[in-house]
């Protein structure tokens, strides 16, 4: 599983996202968009793959597709709507791409939504990420912002 920095040449997100479902599925590969404004590592979103690849084997998932799950998770977040509110692409020019797609069809799915990509750089709003996922100034004291984050991510949909 790879993290791409991304834009597109296209206008808007809703044709972005489905052009990228598209191309996903006709080349049998995973792949998910998100905003990059919250995501705080590369962790972050792996955490957030390997945690929905298990709730599927287990039969604990919260979405009807890895996708979606992947989106949910990745926002610490039960609701799927909710989840693209918080960490869904907000600007086609400028977002983050996991997917497993390497040489070939890698470059086919970028062409399939007129992509570039190069390597992310990880720089999340530190006073929405606080905002979002409930992080205080006394939880900072002992942990640092990314392993609140990956805590929150483990724990998505666990509450029960």
């Amino acid at each position: 599983m790879e993290i791409y920095a991304a834009r597109s040449d296209e206008a808007n997100v809703e044709p972005l996202v489905k052009k990228l479902r598209e191309a996903a599925r006709k080349l049998g590969v995973f792949a998910q968009a998100f905003g990059p404004e919250l995501i705080v590592s590369e962790r972050h979103l792996l955490l957030a793959y390997e945690v929905s690849s298990r709730a599927f084997r287990e039969g604990t998932n919260l979405s009807n597709n890895l996708e979606n799950e992947v989106l949910t998770r990745a926002a610490a977040s039960t609701r799927i709507n909710e989840a693209i509110k918080i960490i869904g692409v907000k600007d086609p020019e400028h977002f983050l791409l996991l997917t497993n797609a390497k040489g070939e069809k890698l470059k086919k799915l970028l062409e399939s939504i007129g992509a570039s990509s190069s390597k992310p750089k990880f720089k999340p709003e530190i006073a929405t990420v606080k905002k979002t996922f409930g992080i205080t100034s006394e939880m900072l004291k002992n942990y640092s912002l990314g392993d609140i984050v990956l805590e929150a991510v483990a724990m998505a949909g666990n509450e029960n």
